[in-house]
């Protein structure tokens, strides 16, 4: 059984999002591999999981489970998607990166036999998605929106400055075959 998920960045105008199909008993810490490579992130920072008022810790960027300080809470490796989104309409919370604190919407939107998806396996996909994952360490989602701003206005006083070090970034570029190379090379 496979999940056809919608992984929308909060707070972003037009919305930037994916959509992706994984199996349904993928565990958390796999699920976040799959969002770095499907938003475009480059798993330099801390993460969790929440559903409702639970917190699932992510593990560290070498792959450590994370000290919590004590905390009894599960940790990604724990946790299969399938025991935390039981249901088409199903909703967690990804956050990435606590400085800049890029919070994403998960939703399942169906659920999918593994013989109905295109090649038959249930092979870990993105479908669809609009929207260039900002940079990171940009700041955070206000923080990114200054930037593109400034790129989109040569004659703003910080547009040298940012074009210098921001320069190579289009706001509006995503490229779903490339976002599946890299799934497929990951998880073939």
């Amino acid at each position: 059984m496979q999940y056809q998920l919608k992984i929308t960045l909060n707070h972003t105008e037009p919305a930037i999002w994916r959509r992706i199909l994984v199996p349904s008993d993928l565990q958390l810490s796999t699920l976040h591999y799959v969002i770095q490579l499907a938003m475009g992130w480059g798993n330099d920072h801390l993460y969790n999981f929440k559903i409702g008022k639970r917190i699932i810790d992510g593990l560290t960027p070498m792959g450590d489970v994370l000290d919590n300080g004590g905390d009894e809470r599960p940790n990604a490796n724990e946790v299969a998607l399938s025991e935390v989104a039981k249901r088409v309409g199903s909703k967690l919370e990804y956050e990435y990166d606590f400085g800049d604190c890029w919070i994403h919407q998960l939703v399942v939107e169906k659920r999918v036999e593994d013989g109905d998806a295109k090649d038959g396996k249930g092979v870990i996909t993105c479908t669809d998605g609009e929207g260039a994952c900002p940079p990171e360490d940009c700041g955070g989602v206000y923080a990114y929106y200054r930037i593109v701003d400034i790129l989109s206005a040569p004659d703003h006083p910080d547009y040298k400055r940012t074009k210098e070090w921001w320069g190579w970034y289009e706001a509006k570029e995503f490229d779903l075959a490339a976002v599946n190379a890299k799934l497929l090379e990951r998880f073939s």
